[in-house]
């Protein structure tokens, strides 16, 4: 297209939409939208172009589109003051033209409504970049005189043998079969929405309910949903009801297949225009959510490989997508905010952060050799150690990491997650035969093997981290007695095994006794689960495990038990409960019917499950678990938890599962114990079936 069918005009109302304030738009190149155009493209990441084509015109028209969003709808759609169903035609495409919300997404098929998602689109532009993020990396490596040691990519074989992977899953966890089953609704949406994917654009729906992340009862949007059911999806190919396997394969490959055939899953790195603080909307960050979505995908490809009988030009295509994936999360640090001399700060302040020094950097060193791996490429695999060994140039000589352990109350979950990234990546290394434990960027600074003892110190004492911890102003960070209280999720031992197997294995029992009662404890990091690699390339772990079991499972009854009680000891103080000492008028056993009804058909018969016996005493209870054949599961029935007042109120929670033995999902029943016609107990299972519990007294 010659320059002047360019429309300027539009390109002047889309540069002003950005914040790029080019005035008028008469349609006349002048001074100012030129200067316009020059600063969103170097604010983008590119050279200034020079001349304007139709590849230009429509760079800059896609990225205005994008991010010139209708915040107030969305705002009030996540906060729950408008439901998707409420919404107009035209307000639910605008809607979904600029947020990927589950609801949203199901309602436009309902009406069956033709607009997309703007994340269907690919907005990819093919300049020439500021800072080739390979030569940062190469002068890098020349400044700091930096060997780098060689992968042997050939030998790696990470769960390369399928039936001793799913094996050594439940052999390390026994109740992993029941947690595969639960979040069916989101796992299927995500099987279900990520196909279409063509970009991933940063933080969609953070912070729009002004709580600087999500309130409890935000909703979250898609990305955030899936970078958990991402994981359950691939992770259900462990299931031992092979129909539910088979189609989680299926599923998880169609997703890695179509990106690959439509070109999809681009890195989407803007914004919208923040006028408050002028930040331009063609600023390219540096998008985690895009890494972490394109890594989780890469993590079940490296689980699953086994099972997709890929020919040899499918995994070469494979290697290319990823390989150009990955690519498009350098530099670490966004395509701007390139860091100063390429080596991190120990006396960082929060003004000077840089993902080329936090946990992003481990999280895309583990991406670049997964991708090294897959096309059998060296110089991918020498990129994945320099930005480790940049990375390693934050770590204090302490082991803490001088970036994440300054981040006010989320100091030390940050530290952890940081770890668990870095630990993943040795971990990897080690498969292709390099050992990087006492590797450190100078002697001045720490390793990783110190840098995970660092960690393995704040997973016990969280405060330690207070040390470095600065005031970054979040609303929901608190202090007492001059500490910051430390906010930091549940880590699973199991991360950390490769560290125990070399340098601590008397706690290698820590693996097998820790109660992993939720798949999150799968699926959050990084997404993979390399104890089971290193467990299944170690037989002497296993014979270990079998050798010591009695005492092993002992101590774990023992752990599950006490976890037990303290869970219950909150249920009680949390739901108004407590100890009945004298005058319980409701102490006896019962004759309780189990029913079920389905409550998405009105009206729908309910039908009988089975017959059990409630045994109560003293405000708590337990069903006997009669009738061993019959759902909910006997087993699951005797463990449930049971409380009642002497007003008659009782409460039931725990797992049940319904039509599946073992697809259990947490539920709560509640109801009274005066007997009446109607149904005493009644609660809601995880799909929307109705539990009624009729109690007749025997004693």
């Amino acid at each position: 297209m010659a320059a002047t069918e360019i429309d300027y005009k539009q390109i002047q109302k889309d540069l002003n939409s950005m914040g790029y304030n080019v005035g008028v738009t008469d349609g006349i190149p002048g001074r100012n939208t030129k200067a316009g155009i020059k600063n969103f493209f170097n604010d983008a990441g590119y050279v200034t172009p020079s001349e304007i084509t139709y590849d230009e015109q429509s760079f800059i028209r896609g990225v205005a589109g994008f991010t010139s969003k209708p915040l107030g709808l969305m705002r009030e759609v996540i906060t729950r003051q408008v439901t998707v169903k409420d919404l107009s035609d035209e307000q639910l495409c605008e809607l979904n033209l600029h947020l990927d919300l589950k609801e949203g997404f199901y309602e436009i098929k309902r009406r069956e409504l033709g607009c997309p998602s703007g994340t269907e689109q690919i907005l990819r532009y093919d300049g020439k970049l500021l800072h080739d993020p390979i030569e940062l990396l190469r002068d890098f490596q020349k400044s700091q005189k930096i060997e780098i040691p060689i992968f042997d990519l050939a030998s790696t074989n990470l769960f390369s043998d399928w039936d001793e992977t799913k094996k050594t899953y439940h052999f390390l966890n026994p109740k992993l079969g029941g947690l595969l089953g639960r979040s069916s609704e989101r796992v299927s949406y995500c099987a279900d929405w990520m196909p279409q994917l063509g970009s991933v654009p940063p933080d969609p729906s953070k912070n729009l309910d002004g709580t600087g992340s999500w309130a409890n009862d935000t909703i979250r949007d898609g990305f955030v949903i899936c970078q958990d059911g991402i994981n359950r999806l691939y992770l259900r190919a462990l299931s031992k009801n092979e129909r539910v396997a088979t189609r989680s394969i299926q599923q998880f490959q169609n997703v890695v297949e179509t990106w690959i055939k439509n070109d999809g899953g681009n890195n989407l790195p803007f914004r919208p225009y923040h006028s408050r603080y002028n930040r331009k909307a063609g600023k390219a960050d540096p998008n985690f959510t895009y890494l972490i979505t394109i890594s989780k995908l890469m993590a079940g490809a490296e689980l699953l490989q086994s099972q997709f009988n890929w020919t040899f030009e499918e995994k070469n295509q494979y290697a290319a997508w990823v390989k150009d994936r990955i690519l498009q999360r350098l530099p670490v640090g966004g395509r701007i905010d390139i860091l100063k001399k390429s080596i991190c700060d120990l006396n960082v302040e929060k003004d000077n952060m840089n993902d080329a020094c936090m946990n992003a950097a481990p999280f895309v060193a583990q991406g670049l050799l997964r991708a090294a791996i897959a096309g059998n490429d060296q110089e991918l695999a020498e990129l994945s150690y320099l930005v480790f060994k940049q990375y390693s140039s934050a770590l204090r000589p302490d082991g803490s990491q001088a970036y994440d352990s300054i981040r006010d109350c989320y100091a030390a979950d940050y530290t952890v997650w940081a770890s668990e990234f870095l630990h993943d990546y040795i971990y990897l290394a080690s498969t292709a035969g390099v050992d990087l434990w006492g590797d450190r960027f100078s002697k001045k600074h720490g390793s990783p093997k110190e840098n995970i003892e660092y960690a393995l110190r704040v997973v016990s004492d969280p405060n330690i981290v207070n040390e470095y911890a600065q005031d970054f102003g979040y609303p929901d960070c608190e202090e007492n007695q001059g500490q910051i209280v430390q906010k930091m999720f549940t880590y699973p031992k199991s991360a950390f095994a490769y560290y125990f197997e070399r340098f601590r294995p008397e706690r290698l029992d820590d693996i097998y006794l820790e109660i992993r009662d939720n798949l999150y404890s799968y699926t959050s990091a990084s997404g993979v689960n390399y104890e089971v690699d290193l467990v299944s390339k170690r037989p002497q772990l296993k014979e270990h495990f079998i050798k010591n079991e009695e005492g092993i499972m002992n101590q774990r009854t023992q752990l599950l038990e006490k976890a037990k009680l303290e869970k219950r000891k909150m249920l009680l103080k949390d739901k108004g409960f407590e100890i009945i000492k004298d005058k319980d008028q409701f102490k006896g056993n019962y004759k309780v019917k189990w029913y079920f009804k389905n409550a998405a058909q009105p009206g729908s018969a309910r039908e009988y499950q089975s017959t059990d016996t409630l045994v109560l005493e003293e405000g708590l209870g337990f069903f006997k678990g009669n009738q061993k054949y019959s759902q909910p599961s006997a087993s699951l029935r005797s463990i449930l938890f049971v409380a009642y007042k002497n007003d008659g109120e009782i409460f039931v929670q725990g797992d049940l599962d319904l039509f599946d033995v073992g697809r259990s999902y947490p539920t709560e029943l509640s109801g009274t114990l005066r007997i009446s016609d109607d149904p005493e107990i009644i609660g809601i299972w995880a799909e929307g079936d109705v539990f009624e519990l009729e109690l007749e007294r025997i004693n």
